[in-house]
């Protein structure tokens, strides 16, 4: 059945696909998603409270960079036993 059923409504989705395909890419700027109310009211109050937050948030900490920069990791692999 579910075989019948997609080569039913397989024309039907690819209908046309090429022109909807293009109008879509050949926008300027993509449609972003909704948001839920919540997050909006979150927004205006992080701007009531820093109004920098966000040039701060995207600024380049080089004090953090430099601290980054120091960590060095070395890790060494367990030996295996393998029996025979």
């Amino acid at each position: 059945m579910g075989k019948v059923y997609s080569m039913l409504i397989r024309p039907i989705r690819t209908f046309n696909i090429e022109n909807r395909a293009t109008r879509i890419i050949s926008r300027e700027k993509p449609i972003p998603a909704p948001q839920y109310p919540s997050t909006e009211r979150q927004k205006k109050l992080s701007e009531e409270v820093n109004p920098n937050f966000i040039k701060e948030h995207y600024q380049k900490n080089m004090q953090l960079d430099q601290r980054l920069k120091d960590v060095f990791v070395t890790s060494t692999d367990p030996q295996v036993c393998v029996l025979f």
